[in-house]
This record gives C-alpha cells, structure tokens and sequence, in this order.
C-alpha cells in the first residue's frame, strides 16, 4: 500500500481493521541512506509482530533499491523505553542525542542500522 512516491507508507490489516503502518523515505543528498519515519501500531495489535512485519517489510523495501542504512529518530522520555528496547532488538544502535529536541527535558535519540544482504 503506497508504495510509490516519496513517502512510501505500508500497513498491517487484521480482520479488515488496519493495525499500524510504516512510512519510510530516501534520506535527501545521501547515496544509500533512508529514513525510517514512522511504525506506529495500534495498543490491540502491539506483541502480537505487527510492528516487526512492519519493519521486515519496509526493510525489505529500502534494500530492494539500494538502501544501506536505515536511520530512526525518537524520544528520550521515559514513556519511550518499550518503543527504544523494540529497535534495539532489531538491531538498531543508538548513534546520538539531541538534547532537548522536541521540549525541555525531551531529548531525541538517533539510531542506525546497517542493512545486510539477505
């Protein structure tokens, strides 16, 4: 779903109700590297593998057309801790902060993954 364009977006549906969807995008002025924007899934759906679907899915995507990288930005807050754990198990590492970001006291964390022929 929305795979064109450049802000491709793809979805999980279960029982024709969507669940979550993953954005993803060419990162501009680099050679190989992309921007993993959003995977949002709905708190029903959550531990039951949309969110990793999801991220198969879009990984797949961004190495069919040469991505190298995958870079992700999120909150420092603790709130975020399950969403940071998930992309550490997918094998993101944390590559930098910037303090304050989105608010005081709400950090942005920058983490990367280096993509692998399957």
């Amino acid at each position: 779903c929305g795979a064109t364009g450049g802000y491709p977006h793809f979805v999980v549906e279960v029982d024709g109700r969507l669940e979550g969807y993953a954005c993803v995008a060419k990162t501009p002025i680099t050679e190989s590297t992309w921007h993993l924007y959003w995977i949002c899934v709905h708190p029903r759906a959550q531990r039951y593998g949309a969110g990793r679907t999801l991220h198969a899915y879009a990984e797949a995507f961004v190495r069919e057309r040469g991505g190298e990288r995958l870079v992700l930005e999120t909150s420092g807050r603790a709130d975020y801790t399950r969403t940071r754990r998930f992309f550490r198990a997918l094998g993101y590492e944390s590559v930098g902060r910037i303090p304050d970001f989105y608010k005081a006291g709400d950090d942005c964390l920058i983490y990367r993954k280096t993509l692998t022929a399957e």
